[in-house]
């Protein structure tokens, strides 16, 4: 599972999702994200470390406990 993620700052929660560098890349400008899926391309083995930590991410972030806890600590604000 997962996937390497190449999105611009221009993406509405991006930041929450991706981890630069980590799960994926953030680019300033279409520009740089060209550069960013060339790279990607060339380096197959960094394709499959962004698809790990990328679900792993998801799986902590928005897993069903994790959203059931977050809910209740709104409800209890």
């Amino acid at each position: 599972g997962g996937l390497a993620v190449v999105t611009t700052k221009f993406a509405l929660g991006s930041p929450e999702i991706v981890l630069h560098g980590k799960s994926g890349y953030i680019a300033e400008s279409p520009e740089e994200s060209i550069d960013y899926l060339i790279e990607l391309l060339n380096n197959t083995s960094k394709i499959d470390a962004f698809k790990k930590e990328g679900y792993n991410l998801m799986q902590k972030k928005f897993s069903l406990e994790e959203i059931r806890k977050q809910y209740f600590k709104l409800i209890e604000s």
